[in-house]
C-alpha cells in the first residue's frame, strides 16, 4: 500500500485535499450553540460579611439581596440563611 501510494504522488495529495475538505465541511456543518440555555433549577448565593451578627447580615446583606432578586421574572421562591461572619 505504501509503494502504490508513494507512486501515485498526485492521487495521495488528491485524497490528502479531499479528506481535509470533508473534515472542514463537517465541521462547518455540525450543529453547535455558542450559549446553549441551562436549567438547572436553583442558583447559591453566599456572601461574607466579617465581624458581623446574624441581625447585622440580614438586615445589611439579606434583605437587599433578596429584595433584588424579587423583581427577577421566573423565581417561585427564595430560601436564605444569615449567620454569624
Amino acid at each position: 500500500m505504501i509503494y502504490f501510494i508513494s507512486k501515485q504522488k498526485v492521487l495521495a495529495i488528491l485524497f490528502s485535499i479531499f479528506l481535509t475538505l470533508t473534515g472542514v465541511l463537517f465541521f462547518v456543518l455540525s450543529p453547535k450553540e455558542s450559549l446553549p440555555e441551562i436549567k438547572l433549577g436553583f442558583i447559591v448565593v453566599k456572601t461574607i460579611y466579617p465581624n458581623a451578627s446574624p441581625k447585622e447580615v440580614e438586615k445589611l446583606v439579606t434583605i437587599p439581596i433578596e429584595d433584588a432578586l424579587k423583581n427577577i421574572k421566573g423565581i417561585k421562591e427564595i430560601n436564605s440563611t444569615s449567620s454569624e461572619n
